[in-house]
């Protein structure tokens, strides 16, 4: 039941991010696939992601994010599948170049949690950013991003683990089209 609730939030919230601001300059939106390579206890994971981004001032600019991920984990006191949907936005600072826009920036996510077998807290991370977007034409780009995640969400039902560590690397790859 939990899932099924987390799928349309997530749903809905990759339905609003696409939905644009009339009359507004510096919006883009998109997806693409995500692969976690979970440094603690979790197997790596692979999902996808939404996104919608709006500049502000410059060189700066607001991303707001739905991601989902799935895959395995391994505890002392068990082992099983989870899932995560994490709802999340940062700032990001770019600088254009000549074929080539690099970005980096930090941001913050709450994560919706599902475990087989443990009941572990949803959590807010922290992430931090790094990437490009290389223009495939005029209105869309190649988006690609290596962003580190520092999640660590607590249990309540094992006696020899307080948390799970789930600090991940995350490489992304989407399109990003301008609105």
């Amino acid at each position: 039941m939990r899932t099924s609730m987390m799928m349309v939030l997530f749903a809905a919230m990759s339905a609003m991010m696409l939905t644009t601001l009339n009359g507004v300059a510096g919006q883009r939106a998109g997806g693409g696939v995500e692969y976690d390579m979970v440094t603690g206890d979790g197997d790596d994971a692979m999902g996808g992601y939404a996104q919608y981004e709006i500049d502000l001032d410059g060189p700066i600019a607001a991303q707001l994010e739905v991601s989902y991920v799935t895959g395995d984990y391994d505890v002392a006191e068990g082992s099983g599948d989870y899932t995560i949907v994490g709802l999340g936005g940062a700032l990001i600072f770019s600088h254009p170049l000549d074929g080539f826009t690099p970005y980096f920036g930090a941001g913050a996510a709450n994560n919706f949690n599902d475990f087989d077998n443990v009941d572990y807290d949803d959590k807010l991370s922290i992430f931090f950013i790094g990437g490009g977007r290389v223009p495939i034409n005029e209105g869309a780009s190649l988006d690609f991003s290596l962003r580190y995640r520092g999640l660590r969400p607590e249990t309540h039902t094992l006696e020899s683990v307080e948390e799970i560590d789930m600090d991940a690397w995350i490489l992304r790859v989407g399109l990003l089209f301008e609105l």
